[in-house]
């Protein structure tokens, strides 16, 4: 459901989750299988946003910081007034996070921490 994998908070997440679950529950004309997968991917990105709460405080962050995205050991290569750039360790991909939430900018599923509370 990308939807849901657009919140960046718990709050909006439940906020679009109720919308979604309103339009498809089965009791109200939608099919079931749906309405499973919107709950699957809700509890998800659940997970994902109540895991980094405590660790996605990214105010201070700087170049050479070590960060986790979805529990992937990263170095911050660059840091800007609202973003910063991350690469993989031993990769050369990068992705660039919000400096407020955590959330990658481009990717909605990738959430940096500065922990490693990915599971």
């Amino acid at each position: 459901m990308n939807q849901l994998a657009y919140a960046q908070t718990v709050e909006e997440l439940k906020i679009n989750y109720r919308k979604l679950a309103a339009l498809h529950h089965p009791d109200r004309g939608g099919k079931l299988e749906r309405m499973q997968t919107i709950n699957n991917e809700y509890h998800r990105m659940l997970r994902v946003l109540s895991k980094s709460t405590n660790c996605a405080q990214f105010e201070n962050v700087s170049v050479s910081d070590k960060v986790y995205v979805n529990g992937t050991e990263c170095e911050v290569i660059a840091v800007s007034e609202k973003h910063f750039r991350v690469v993989a360790k031993g990769r050369t991909r990068q992705a660039v996070f919000d400096k407020k939430t955590g959330m990658g900018m481009r990717n909605r599923r990738l959430k940096a921490s500065y922990c490693d509370t990915w599971h």
